[in-house]
């Protein structure tokens, strides 16, 4: 098998959630509900701060934003490439238009 290594980094842990909770942000009427079904799961291991749980959305979102970045360089930096590096801007793109016209729900440590 291949590990993938791309997101071992050291930062905040409320960061580390929210690349996993991006990765469950859903296509159904709530696109929230996914991101802190894995949120909610996590909490219950783990807490958090109230600082660091309100921070979430606005994570979430920026991790969103980092992919259509860099997958938007990479395939214009390697366009034979492309269409490996590009294929999941469209529905990040949609993603993130749909989170941003959701409220996301509050939690509570």
């Amino acid at each position: 098998g291949i590990l993938d290594f791309g997101d071992v980094v050291q930062t905040y842990v409320a960061v580390d959630l929210a690349v996993a909770m991006s990765y469950a942000v859903g296509v159904g009427d709530d696109p929230w509900e996914g991101a802190f079904d894995v949120a909610a799961g996590y909490l219950s291991v783990r807490s958090l701060t109230v600082d660091e749980i309100d921070l979430l959305p606005d994570l979430v979102q920026a991790r969103l934003i980092q992919r259509l970045i860099l997958n938007s360089w990479m395939s214009a930096e390697l366009p034979d490439n492309a269409s490996y590096t590009a294929r999941n801007i469209s529905t990040t793109t949609e993603q993130l238009r749909r989170l941003r016209a959701a409220p996301a729900p509050k939690v509570t440590p």
